[in-house]
């Protein structure tokens, strides 16, 4: 009876062995075939934000900083009721209605950088418009990381994301 205690106690062992083996190698295959945040270019942060399936988390890509701000705001939507305050938009295409097509006229630019901070600018089409947004990058925990976002919905509609997260 011993014997066969102890062949189940190793079996469960290696099964959980081998379960933990391929949530590493299933975390690591999606953070490289999905991208996720890049520890090389900024630039590639964006990119793989913008190349990520819909319905994942764009927490990986975040800051510590602007995570939080998000969590605060959806606390406070919770304690009220009420949806995220100022935040009825998609904030990739500074849009509340679009297509996957402005995803086929996407181009990234970085336009600042220095040893720990980075900007990237997306810029595409929606729906016959040009449009643009532009991400403020941290370097955290050895990643570039998004630490802000910004945009234009059309004149006099500009927003800052880390602001709408604060609003009331």
């Amino acid at each position: 009876m011993t014997s066969r205690l102890a062949r189940q106690r190793m079996l469960a062992l290696v099964l959980a062995g081998l379960v933990a083996a391929t949530w590493r190698l299933d975390t690591a295959s999606a953070e490289t075939t999905h991208g996720g945040p890049s520890s090389a270019a900024p630039v590639d942060t964006v990119t793989a934000l913008y190349r990520k399936p819909q319905g994942l988390s764009d927490g990986p890509f975040l800051s510590a900083r602007l995570r939080r701000l998000f969590a605060a705001q959806r606390a406070r939507g919770h304690r009220t009721g009420d949806a995220m305050a100022g935040l009825d938009f998609n904030y990739a295409c500074s849009c509340q209605d679009y297509d996957d097509a402005f995803k086929q006229s996407l181009s990234y630019a970085e336009t600042g950088r220095t040893s720990r901070s980075a900007t990237v600018t997306a810029r595409f089409m929606l729906f016959g418009a040009g449009r643009e947004v532009t991400y403020s990058l941290i370097r955290e925990n050895g990643k570039w990381l998004i630490d802000d976002i910004s945009g234009s919905a059309g004149p006099g509609h500009d927003w800052v994301m880390s602001r709408l997260l604060r609003m009331r």
